[in-house]
Parts: structure tokens; C-alpha cells; sequence
């Protein structure tokens, strides 16, 4: 134990001696190690035994650790006048530097393209961040191999100090792959070698990971995207290297992802793997020493591993020990006790919370005073399961220990996240923990979802949408009651789901952080208000509706009647449904759609004809039953299979989203609202929004806030990946990058067709125009018929009611009557 504790202590001064490229895997690790106090949790903090989740503070004070926050984009290093559509990922970190790839294509007038117009750029940067200096590899890559007739680059990783650059020669139409090692400190290439086997795999290169002074190099052969076969390079402490067949070893076992390493110590690692089909987790022994693989699924003796909170989170790192990082902060494994104890809250830095506790990054440098993480994060915003949009980032996030809290006798406002905490809404609350204004916003974990899952019982007869429906249902009820009782959060972000808590004794209005501004799409805001008061702020959000060909509806309208849609799927679609969803997501679906006319300030009216008419409507449609079918009835007049048309239901979260949707053609595709008894407009689903609890002790400091993201600087935030803004400026910015964007995709596949003969006879994507697009999208928002939104405990209510009436074991009346009581009755209750 003492040794143990040594290492530890030695360990501050030392720095992660890591090689390779981008980590596909998350390593579990167990080093038996102790931290000093100033790393744990700090004063004032208390832990929710029952949750296993850290409380924020009730104040800052001057004994709480505090960690200066720098982000470095890595792209932001070079010539955009010379280099362009560059995607950077990490090459590898020695003791000294970490050195990230970044490939692309160089901006070029002609179109006489050649080899010479793809790049490959190393960028050495220190343990700082700070850039040092940049390597061509592909320049160096030519003059090296000069006698070659030519060639072309696989990539670059580090290895043993050196960068390995990849590339595959060609002589007289014969391919070589060979592997060139450029030394740091000569900033030269020193060696060149054949190889018999790329460690540079496609479509993913793997890292080689330092356990106790062995090396592991996983990787995988490939059939099409999925792995069909696993092997560990091994290179002991001593140098001797040889490779574990896992397929060989354990031929029944079939592995889908190779999920990361448990060091045990005494050479021995546990290996947590994915099975194919049923995708659940098996753990493999891998005894280093013998390179025998062993089955211990079921074990109990190793049972408690997958018992952590952070189970499949945790990575080694030699030298460091045994992490883990989750979106409280950095976490570790005792291994004499088999606990997971706090390292380093991110309570206590400036950093994006979003970005750094990504499964993508991972620790390049760590010492006490200094941490540096590194990763290419793919920003995404998703609702329903859906991507609205995305775009790689390669980044470091540097801390770097402070004198002194800058937060000392700050007051404290803690923020329910309800839903994922997306970057947009971490950078909006980071900038504002960095302003002087007295106030830092921190997340209270009691209300996220995998915490208010834990609470929640999953029956047999729950398919997984009722399940969400019922964590959702747990989570707002815990809020209702924690809001009455005043002793909920301060603020409340992505709540618009939950329209039930716009009551004055719930929640401010927020009316009066509203600007001034014709900028400010009013229709929307409009929507989401309650008897005239605004208790939750809208920030962004998608289109949601029927995205169909223009030429197959009448565009006079703005969305299907229930007889139109009947037309629509038995003419143009031939018969077959085109949102692809079962009948319990279409009545969802209809049910937002009729909005006001079934839900309106707090009360539910199912006995209109409303109701009763969208239900006959979705059963007189061919529609599978179950949550995810398998097939979908194909019907033709000749009984032969017809291809389905393009329109499907769609979540247009972006400007850049409904360019790719619509291959560019935005005049040629429209978006329709979806069925109800006269046509309307879209219905607008919420991606962000922000409420302030009418029990806070801030309420000016909160309204400072929520002022703050609707303004232009925090809107610009918003847009592009993570929904349309309500500031309509930034909406219009939006639109203009995003072409950029779009337009570049097109252009850079062209300059690939010419080079490689890649030419695709079916592909006709049109650049996007920034005024066009920006008329379109806003045309859309400024008809748009109201919110998403819908109590899930009453989606819970019709789901479960409504089956008897699609089975025909109850009428119509007798369905509507039971679900209008026990909505009732649920208000009722609420109070």
C-alpha cells in the first residue's frame, strides 16, 4: 500500500506518456492511489448517497480549489486564405509535446487537380497548448520518397517518441506501405521502413495504451463499417512483442466494440467488450504476462467492476493511475476498497462542461497544478433520438491551478439541466460565470435523467418511449413538488416540455427580459405563453413536420388535412405511409399538432371532436403496431414493391440540416405541417429554453441571465448545430455560414471526383444561397402554428387508453371519456 501511495505522490510531477491517434476506446482502469484533500470535494459539499451525485455548494469560500479554464480550437492555427475544409485529430503525446494531424485540401483557382492538392499538417504544440511549429507531412513525405513514380498518406501517430507518418508507395503500378519516423528534436525524418500490415486502419486508427510498462495496440479487420475480427499487439516492458487473436483464442465470442482496459495489476487486465446482436457488455481477463485470454462473463469475483458509477468510463493512464470523467469532474478508482472517489469537481474551473466531460476527449498532461484534455468532439444537438446536425471540433481544454477562487462570496445559483447540458447552453453559462457579476451558475445533478432513472421501475409491458414517458413523468413530478416547496434550483433549463409548471407560484415571468426587437420571432414567444405571462424563455429550436415534394401538394396551404394526407399516401406514396412511424408515435405526433385546440392554459379538453376525430384518423391509416416494427407494409395498385417517396417527418434543426435533407434543392422539397382537421403551419419543438423559479433568493441575478441568452451574442451560440434561434440576426448569420459550410462538402467531393474517379451518376446536390435560405427558413418560423409540448404523464395516459380503441375492444366514447377522467383527476391531484 505504501508503494502505491509513493506512486501516487510521484505522479503529480510526471506527465501521461501516451502514443497514438484518435481514441476510439474508453479505458477502465484500477490503480490503488491516494489524493490529497485539496482534491476532493471540497468544504461544503454533500453527497446523495442514494444517487451517488454531488450537491453544489451552498457558498464559495476561499478553501475551494479553483482552476483557470483556456481553449485551444486547433484549426484556428491556420491560413484559412490557404488551407480549407481541414479536419484535425490527435496524432499522439510524448513527454514534451502533443502533435495533432489535420487534413484537408489546399485553395486552389484551376481545375487541373492533382495528389498535390490534399494536405496533411502536423501541429506541434507544448503541454501549454501553445503551437510550436507545423510540419507538412505529405511535403516531407514526397521528398523523402522522391524516386517513387507516386504515393499517397494513410496517417500519422506517435510512437516511441518519434511520428510514424504512413504512406503507401507505388512503382510501376505495385503498392508499398512504408513507415517514416520523424525525430522531434532533429525535426527531421531519420528512418524508413516497409511494413508489412498498416497500424493506421480505416475507418478509425486505434491508441497504443501504457499499462504498468506494456504496451497495447488494439485493432481491428473490417467487413464494410463493422469489425469482424480482434487483435492486441502486445510489447512487454522488456521489448518483446507478440499479438493476441481474441477471435482465435475465443472463437465463440463475437465483439462489436472493444470497449477498454481494467488493470487488475500484476499484468493482468480485464478487457469489456460489446457483443454483436444483443449489444450487451462481456468482460474478457487478459493475463498479460502468458497472453492467455480468459472468459470471466458472470464472475462474481470481478462482478463489482461493472457495479461503479462511471462502469464504462474509466481509462488508464500510466504514470497517473486509474480516471474516469464524468459531467461532475474527474473520478478514480480505489482499488482497496473498490470505490470511485472525486478528483477534481468541475464546479471548480472554467471550462465548458459539455465539451470536457465528452466521450471523446481524453487526458494528454496531468500533473497537480496542470491538466490538459484533448479530443475531436462531434457538436451535435439531437431531440427524439433525432440529429439535427453536426460538425467535428478538435480542441484542448487547458487547466491551470489559480492563487484563489475568483468565486469567493459568490452567490451561488444552481441550474436543474432537464435533458442533456448541450455546448451551447454550457458556453452560455460559462461566459457568464467569468463575468463580474457576482453570481456563478452551478448544475444541480438531482433532476437529469439517468439520476430520476434510477427511482423509476421498468415493467415487462414498457416499450422504451412509455419508459421515457415515465422517468420524464418521475422527473416532473419531483420538480412540481421541490418547486411548491421553494426548494428547487434556481433556474430550470429545457423544462418547456412541462407546460404545467407555468404558474406564478412556480415560476417568474420572464416578460420583461424580453428586448425590444423586431429581431425576435414573437410567434414563437407568443406560443409558449401562458394567459399572457412568458414563465419559460424559448432559445432555440427545430422545425418539426412533413417534408414532402412540392409538386405532390397544394403549397397554398400550409400543411395536410386529415382527407388531403389520405390523398397524399394513396396517390403520390403509393399507398405506403411515409413518416415510417407506428401508431402510438403518429398519434403523438397529431396529438402536438392539434396543440391549443386539445391543451390550452393548464386544461385538457379530450371531449371535443377534436380528439375523437385525429384518433379515427390515425386507425383508418396502415400503420404498424409496437414501438419498433421490423416491416412496413408495402401496397401498390400491381402488388409490386414501389419505392417509398423522400418525404418523411423531420426535425430541421439548422439551416446547414435542411440543406443536406434537401440536397440543396429548399425550393424544390417544402415542409408541411402534419395532419389535422384544417392545415397548419409547423409545429416548433424546443431545443433550449430557460425558466427562473419564483422561490429564488436572486431573482435579479437571474433575470441577468436569462437577458443575456436572448440576446444576439448568446444567440449566435444557439444556431447552426444546436437549433434555429429566436433572434432572427442570428438566424440570417446562421444561414450564411451554413452555406459556406454546405457549398464547401459540395465543392470538396468534386475536386475527390476528379482526382480519384469517384463520380456518382445519382448524386445532385445544388449549393445553397444564404438569402434564399434564410427567406425560406424564416417563412417557415413566421407561419409556425405553436409549440411541441405535451405533459408526458398524459401521453403516458392516452398511450396506455388507446390501444383498446385500435384493437376494437372499445369505442371511441368509451376511450375518450376514461382518458378526459384520469386527466382529471391528474390535475386535480397536482393542484
Amino acid at each position: 500500500m505504501q508503494n502505491n501511495m509513493q506512486k501516487a505522490a510521484d505522479a503529480f510531477s510526471l506527465k501521461i506518456r501516451r502514443t497514438g491517434s484518435v481514441r476510439i476506446l474508453s479505458c477502465f482502469m484500477a490503480a490503488a492511489v491516494m489524493l490529497p484533500p485539496v482534491f476532493m470535494c471540497g468544504c461544503g459539499r454533500k453527497a446523495d448517497q442514494r444517487t451517488l451525485v454531488v450537491m453544489p455548494p451552498e457558498a464559495i469560500t476561499e478553501d475551494m480549489p479553483w482552476y483557470d479554464g483556456k481553449t485551444v480550437y486547433i484549426g484556428d492555427s491556420f491560413d484559412s486564405d490557404e488551407y480549407d475544409n481541414l479536419s484535425s485529430s490527435l496524432a499522439g503525446v510524448t513527454d514534451e509535446y502533443i502533435i495533432w494531424e489535420s487534413s484537408g485540401t489546399r485553395i486552389t483557382d484551376t481545375e487541373d487537380y492533382g495528389d498535390d492538392i490534399f494536405v496533411s499538417l502536423l501541429s506541434i504544440f507544448d503541454l501549454s497548448g501553445n503551437k510550436l511549429y507545423e510540419i507538412d507531412a505529405g511535403e516531407l513525405t514526397k521528398e523523402y520518397l522522391s524516386d517513387a513514380d507516386s504515393f499517397y498518406m494513410n496517417g500519422s501517430y506517435v510512437e516511441d517518441g518519434y511520428i510514424a507518418i504512413e504512406a503507401t508507395r507505388i512503382d510501376h503500378g505495385e503498392y508499398t506501405d512504408v513507415k517514416l519516423l520523424y525525430d522531434l528534436s532533429l525535426q527531421e525524418i531519420v528512418s524508413c521502413e516497409e511494413i508489412a500490415e498498416r497500424r493506421f486502419h480505416s475507418p478509425s486508427a486505434y491508441t497504443t495504451f501504457v499499462i504498468d510498462g506494456w504496451q497495447l495496440t488494439p485493432s481491428a479487420n473490417y467487413i464494410g463499417s463493422y469489425p469482424s475480427g480482434w487483435k492486441i499487439g502486445l510489447r512487454s516492458p522488456q521489448g518483446d512483442s507478440s499479438v493476441i487473436d481474441i477471435n482465435e483464442q475465443l472463437p465463440d465470442i463475437q465483439i462489436l466494440q472493444l470497449d477498454g482496459f481494467f488493470y487488475l495489476g500484476d499484468s493482468k487486465v480485464i478487457l469489456n467488450t460489446t457483443d454483436y446482436g444483443i449489444h450487451q457488455n462481456g468482460n474478457i481477463l487478459l493475463d498479460m504476462e502468458s497472453g492467455t485470454l480468459y472468459d470471466i462473463e458472470g464472475d462474481r469475483d470481478y462482478a463489482w467492476i461493472s457495479e461503479l458509477p462511471n462502469a464504462f468510463n474509466y481509462r488508464y493512464y500510466e504514470g497517473v493511475g486509474n480516471i474516469a470523467v464524468d459531467q461532475d469532474g474527474i473520478k478514480i478508482v480505489n482499488m482497496e476498497n473498490r470505490t470511485e472517489e472525486t478528483y477534481l469537481l468541475f464546479d471548480n474551473c472554467d471550462a465548458n462542461r459539455a465539451d470536457i466531460c465528452a466521450w471523446e476527449m481524453e487526458i494528454l498532461s496531468f500533473s497537480e497544478d496542470h491538466i490538459v484534455f484533448g479530443g475531436s468532439l462531434f457538436r451535435i444537438a439531437e431531440s427524439d433520438g433525432y440529429v439535427a446536425g453536426g460538425r467535428y471540433v478538435s480542441l484542448m481544454i487547458i487547466l491551470d491551478r489559480a492563487e484563489n477562487n475568483p468565486h469567493t462570496g459568490d452567490t451561488v445559483l444552481t441550474a436543474a439541466i432537464i435533458g442533456e447540458l448541450a455546448y451551447p447552453m454550457a458556453e452560455a453559462i460559462r461566459l457568464f460565470n467569468k463575468e463580474d457579476n457576482g453570481a456563478l451558475i452551478l448544475p444541480d445533478p438531482r433532476y437529469r435523467y439517468d439520476t430520476v432513472k434510477e427511482e423509476v421501475e421498468r415493467t415487462e409491458d414498457m416499450d422504451n418511449d412509455s419508459y421515457r414517458l415515465a422517468v420524464r413523468s418521475a422527473l416532473l413530478s419531483k420538480l412540481s413538488i421541490e418547486l411548491m416547496a421553494g426548494d428547487a434550483p434556481d433556474l430550470i433549463i429545457n423544462s418547456m416540455d412541462y407546460p404545467q409548471l407555468n404558474r406564478p407560484d412556480l415560476l417568474l415571468d420572464l416578460s420583461e427580459d424580453l428586448p425590444d426587437s423586431s429581431a425576435i420571432y414573437n410567434n414563437v414567444i407568443e406560443a409558449a405563453e401562458t394567459q399572457g405571462h412568458l414563465y419559460q424563455m424559448p432559445l432555440s429550436f427545430s422545425l418539426d413536420g412533413l417534408l414532402v415534394n412540392s409538386t405532390d401538394v397544394d403549397t397554398s396551404v400550409p400543411g395536410f388535412t386529415y382527407d388531403s394526407y389520405r390523398d397524399y399516401v394513396s396517390g403520390p406514396c403509393n399507398g405506403t405511409d411515409p413518416t415510417l412511424m407506428t401508431r402510438l408515435e403518429f398519434t403523438d405526433a397529431c396529438l402536438e399538432q392539434l396543440g391549443n385546440t386539445v391543451y390550452s392554459d393548464g386544461h385538457y379538453d379530450f371531449g371535443s371532436d377534436s380528439f375523437p376525430e385525429m384518433v379515427s384518423f390515425v386507425n383508418s391509416l396502415i400503420l404498424p403496431d409496437g414501438n419498433e416494427p421490423d416491416t412496413f407494409p408495402i401496397i401498390s395498385p400491381d402488388e409490386e414493391y414501389v419505392e417509398p417517396p423522400s418525404s418523411s417527418y423531420v426535425y430541421i434543426g439548422s439551416p446547414f440540416n435542411l440543406l443536406t435533407t434537401t440536397e440543396g434543392r429548399v425550393e424544390d422539397m417544402i415542409l408541411y405541417g402534419f395532419p389535422s382537421p384544417e392545415p397548419s403551419g409547423l409545429v416548433v419543438n424546443i431545443y433550449q429554453s430557460v425558466a427562473v423559479s419564483a422561490a429564488t433568493d436572486a431573482p435579479d441575478k437571474c433575470h441577468d441571465f436569462v437577458s443575456s441568452l436572448i440576446g444576439p451574442e448568446y444567440q449566435d451560440l444557439f444556431t447552426s448545430d444546436f437549433g434555429l434561434p429566436v433572434n432572427r440576426d442570428s438566424l440570417s448569420a446562421a444561414c450564411v455560414n451554413d452555406c459556406e459550410r454546405y457549398n464547401n462538402t459540395i465543392r470538396i467531393y468534386e475536386i475527390q471526383s476528379a482526382v480519384y474517379g469517384w463520380e456518382d451518376p445519382d448524386r445532385s446536390q445544388l449549393p445553397g444561397d444564404p438569402d434564399q435560405l434564410f427567406e425560406i427558413i424564416d417563412g417557415y418560423i413566421s407561419s409556425a402554428s405553436g409549440i411541441r409540448s405535451a405533459d408526458p404523464t398524459v401521453l403516458m395516459i392516452v398511450r396506455e387508453e388507446i390501444q383498446a380503441y385500435f384493437a376494437g375492444q372499445k369505442n371511441i366514447d368509451e376511450i375518450t371519456g376514461i382518458i378526459q377522467d384520469r386527466v382529471d383527476t391528474l390535475i386535480e391531484e397536482r393542484g
